[in-house]
């Protein structure tokens, strides 16, 4: 089975060991194995529709994604931590190009929680995940996702962009 860019990307950022919590019995790895084929195929579809949609349909799939991840328990607690992580950055730097500073606020908390989460999972003692997490900013994510969809995308950004700034696709918005 193979994946888009944008899965890959993830994966291997995330390094998905076996992707299941420690704690399940050899009986249900099986069903926890589909359960997180599906949900990687999902996202590619959701990346997918973020990146080929407008303003709405970006924010429509971005929320489906949170979702799909916010429930499931196929993934490492570090890894979920990671993907939740950077599903609400997008939807706050979405906001944030929407000009929906509330919600694009709200989204960063929840991806900096998130973020901070990933950082303890991974042995940070508080005091250091905090530190990290206080350099995750607006700014910070906003060029993190841009350098992130420019890649898969092969040099450009996500539509979004270009509807809300009415520009060429060729051309940074």
């Amino acid at each position: 089975m193979s994946y888009s860019l944008p899965v890959v990307i993830l994966m291997s950022m995330l390094v998905f060991a076996s992707g299941c919590s420690s704690n399940q019995k050899t009986s249900s790895v099986k069903s926890a194995d589909d359960q997180r084929e599906f949900i990687l195929k999902e996202l590619d579809s959701i990346y997918y529709k973020y990146a080929k949609g407008d303003v709405n349909q970006a924010r429509l799939s971005l929320l489906h994604g949170v979702n799909l991840l916010e429930k499931a328990s196929c993934f490492k607690e570090d890894d979920q931590a990671g993907l939740l992580s950077l599903e609400y950055s997008r939807l706050a730097v979405l906001e944030s190009k929407a000009g929906d500073n509330s919600a694009s606020q709200a989204f960063l908390l929840s991806a900096q929680y998130w973020q901070l989460k990933n950082f303890e999972l991974s042995n940070n003692s508080p005091g250091e995940a905090m530190e990290k997490v206080k350099a995750f900013n607006i700014h910070e994510i906003t060029s993190f996702v841009e350098r992130m969809d420019k890649t898969i995308l092969n040099g450009k950004f996500a539509e979004y962009n270009y509807a809300k700034m009415n520009t060429d696709p060729t051309n940074k918005p």
